[in-house]
């Protein structure tokens, strides 16, 4: 059969192609550039193949931390939840659904004096008839997780002295596994998040309260206290923040690993362990529209920080990343909302292909009419894909794809050698207070900028097939004008300085506001 259908080469492929174009140039054609730098081909063969013989749960990770994938531990279906009166009403409801995971808000403005007159009263009214050993409850990341955990552990204790409240069981400081009617709840089943950002704060509002070392001790105090619970995550490495403010892929990678170092090397001076550390650390990534770009982010972000907690000296179990995704804001819509359900429902999928642990969309409109409804769809989007479209048949659908593959290798060596010049520059604190993190993003996203009002990038309903009907409702902002100039004192490197902060970008406004 060789002999009667014999191979194509590359080269013939090309010729026959040229052919196609009439005179045309093969590469202005056929061959388009990313944000990244990186040249998209018009097709990939196997020399694209990153490593032969590679499976699910082996370093470096590529194609899943897990042997049996998500088929054993689903995916999280992430649902958003106010702290205020009318929370627990909120948070029963979504926790009804047995798939369901709640992450908890606080309102805007909720200050460190807020934080620290919450009590245990406010905690039992908000969670009545919740059973926390049930259900994945995750604090939305902040500077003052140490506040929560503080008050939810006292919590805690005090409902496990309660005899009709066995199942909110905390000991010692220490999630325990608990027995439900005769169910035993395994480790890994338990799920709390509380979780530090001190960089995404940074970024967003130029500075702290309090200097950098001050918030570190707090880190490890609050890891120290939390002990060997298994499911703990204190350490929220965000960045959202940077893919909202326009950066490009390998921008996201590489500040994300630099944030990630700095923080391991501050916690190894305060004598917590490497393990203990790393398996603390959960990764916050946004995921856009840019379907395979994205798949191949998730992918070069486990190799990437397998092979960065391997030269620390961690274990293989250390070394496997906790991936939290969340649809990206830049390009939603409110003139034209419902495009905003293809937009999440293509990302969701980018990031369940991607192999992230939970999985937050956010809702197509924020009409306050149909937020219940909102969020129902955005629940049910990972559901459809998850129990309709059959991708949890196979544990890595995206592995073995020559394009996947070659945009995984790119990325990821263009990551480490970017997350390489932070190094060199002293670390991701110094690079910030520098600038250079935040210039470096500005120039993609001026790019972004341009691109989208020349129609370049197509923003369906807005630059592109315009509805020219009333919006239903306006999307949150996430630009925020309002940004503390607050100074850090960074003590261990004996300085004052101010950060210039990230600006979220939102490209519908560009085009409103006729930029």
């Amino acid at each position: 059969m060789k002999s009667t259908f014999p191979k194509i080469s590359y080269l013939q492929w090309k010729q026959s192609a040229q052919t196609t174009l009439k005179g045309a140039d093969f590469d202005k054609a056929l061959i388009a550039e990313t944000y990244e730098g990186i040249r998209i081909k018009p097709i990939y063969t196997e020399a694209a193949m990153m490593t032969d013989n590679q499976y699910p749960g082996d370093y470096p990770y590529l194609r899943g931390t897990s042997q049996s994938g998500c088929n054993k531990e689903p995916r999280a279906v992430c649902t958003k939840a106010e702290f205020n009166s009318a929370f627990n009403v909120s948070a029963r409801k979504v926790l009804s659904d047995s798939d369901a995971a709640l992450i908890i808000t606080f309102p805007d403005g909720f200050s460190e004096d807020d934080f620290a007159k919450l009590n245990e009263r406010d905690f039992q009214k908000a969670f009545e008839g919740i059973c926390l050993a049930k259900n994945r409850i995750s604090f939305e990341p902040s500077i003052f997780a140490d506040l929560i955990f503080d008050k939810f552990t006292k919590y805690c204790r005090e409902m496990n002295k309660s005899e009709n409240n066995v199942d909110n069981t905390i000991e010692d400081n220490t999630i325990e596994d608990n027995a439900i009617e005769d169910n035993a709840i395994e480790d890994n089943a338990i799920a709390l998040n509380i979780e530090f950002d001190c960089f995404g704060y940074l970024l967003i509002n130029g500075g702290m309260p309090y200097g950098l070392d001050i918030y570190y001790n707090r880190i490890a105090d609050v890891i120290n206290a939390a002990n060997e619970g298994p499911c703990i995550k204190t350490i929220a490495i965000n960045s959202i923040v940077f893919n909202s403010a326009g950066a490009n892929a390998v921008q996201e990678l590489a500040f994300a690993i630099a944030t990630g170092v700095d923080i391991v090397r501050e916690l190894l001076k305060r004598n917590i362990d490497i393990n203990r550390i790393a398996n603390t650390v959960r990764f916050h990534f946004s995921v856009s529209t840019n379907f395979f770009m994205e798949i191949a982010k998730f992918r070069a972000a486990r190799l990437l920080w397998a092979k960065i907690i391997k030269e620390f000296g961690g274990d293989s179990d250390s070394q496997k990343i906790s991936i939290h995704a969340e649809t990206t804001t830049i390009n939603k819509t409110d003139s034209d909302p419902h495009t905003n359900l293809l937009r999440g429902t293509c990302e969701a999928m980018a990031a369940v292909l991607g192999g992230a642990g939970s999985i937050y969309v956010h809702r197509y409109t924020n009409t306050a009419a149909k937020a219940e409804f909102a969020e129902r769809i955005a629940r049910n989007t990972l559901r459809v894909i998850r129990d309709e479209s059959h991708i949890s048949d196979t544990i890595d659908p995206p592995g073995g794809s020559y394009y996947i593959e070659s945009l995984t290798a790119d990325l990821a060596n263009r990551a480490w050698k970017m997350f390489q010049e932070i190094e060199e520059r002293g670390g991701m604190i110094k690079a910030m207070s520098d600038g250079i993190p935040q210039s470096r993003i500005e120039e993609v996203a001026a790019k972004r900028q341009e691109n989208f009002r020349n129609g370049s990038d197509v923003l369906i309903g807005v630059n592109k097939y315009l509805n020219l009907k009333n919006s239903e409702g306006k999307l949150p902002d996430s630009s925020d004008d309002n940004h503390h100039n607050i100074i850090i004192n960074n003590n261990s490197n004996n300085h004052q300085t101010a950060l210039k902060p990230l600006i979220p970008m939102i490209l519908e406004d560009l085009f409103n506001k006729g930029n």
